[in-house]
């Protein structure tokens, strides 16, 4: 049994928060099954991925045919024996194929199926982990107040930060000037929803403050000395509010980078 990861899909609000539960398929899986998905190809560098279609399974060498979808063109610079990823999300399942690159052309890799894992995951999006600062705006006294915050977890459909501000439930915020890695060319600004509130505690113990309307708990509300002297980070979940398809897009494909630079063993 794996337990979490990217996730990311690794990352997507702490133990109890971003779980993931997967299990590694057995050896004698057949490729046959993946025929007709739409997938992520990923091989070393960047530039090398791709969104795929596994066009056909190839039983006598193990090996999957696999085409651009809709995509102008596939890399052609992937050396032979390289190790590639192939990452199919269909609903809440997400499955990882791992194998080598035997040949490509204009239009199609092969690629020699190696291993299968499979992913279910329990929340709305695999949760990326992040190790960066960013900054959150908020509206106060009808004014905007920049704060900043630190990046914790990203997925498709929402974010992480933590800071020692109290936010509410339900408020919007921008946060701005988000990097999936340190390098990254370009930063995210995403408008979010606050859903959920915690912080940790003894052990990185979650303790839950709030989560779509509920009130924070009576032993938070009480005056604390040691808080008072050093507040208290706090960490909320946070629901993107109109991510374009485009820009859904640019995320996934980032994400799935970010996971294969932290793999480059596989």
């Amino acid at each position: 049994m794996i337990k979490g990861f990217l996730n990311t899909l690794r990352g997507l609000f702490g133990e109890d928060e971003n779980h993931i539960e997967g299990e590694r398929a057995s050896a004698e899986i057949s490729g046959e099954i993946f025929v007709g998905a739409i997938c992520q190809v990923t091989s070393g560098a960047r530039e090398n991925s791709f969104t795929g279609r596994i066009e056909a399974y190839d039983a006598a060498y193990n090996e999957l045919k696999i085409a651009g979808h809709r995509v102008e063109s596939i890399p052609m610079s992937v050396q032979y024996n390289a190790p590639a990823k192939i990452q199919i999300k269909n609903g809440e399942q997400l499955t990882l194929l791992y194998g080598t690159v035997k040949k490509q052309n204009t239009e199609f890799w092969w690629v020699t199926l190696d291993h299968v894992e499979t992913y279910a995951e329990q929340r709305e999006g695999f949760r990326q982990s992040l190790n960066g600062k960013g900054t959150m705006i908020r509206r106060v006294d009808g004014k905007q107040k920049a704060i900043s915050c630190k990046l914790v977890d990203i997925s498709l459909t929402g974010i992480c930060i933590a800071c020692q501000e109290d936010l509410d439930i339900g408020e919007k915020i921008g946060v701005r000037e988000v990097r999936l890695y340190p390098d990254a060319p370009d930063s995210y600004i995403f408008d979010c929803e606050v859903r959920r509130a915690f912080i940790r505690g003894e052990d990185n113990k979650i303790i839950s403050l709030g989560e779509d309307g509920a009130q924070e708990p009576q032993a938070m509300q009480e005056p604390d000395a040691v808080i008072k002297k050093k507040p208290q980070e706090r960490y909320y979940g946070c629901n993107f509010l109109y991510l374009s398809p485009g820009e859904r897009e640019k995320l996934c494909k980032e994400i799935f980078f970010v996971q294969q630079q932290q793999r480059k063993s596989y």
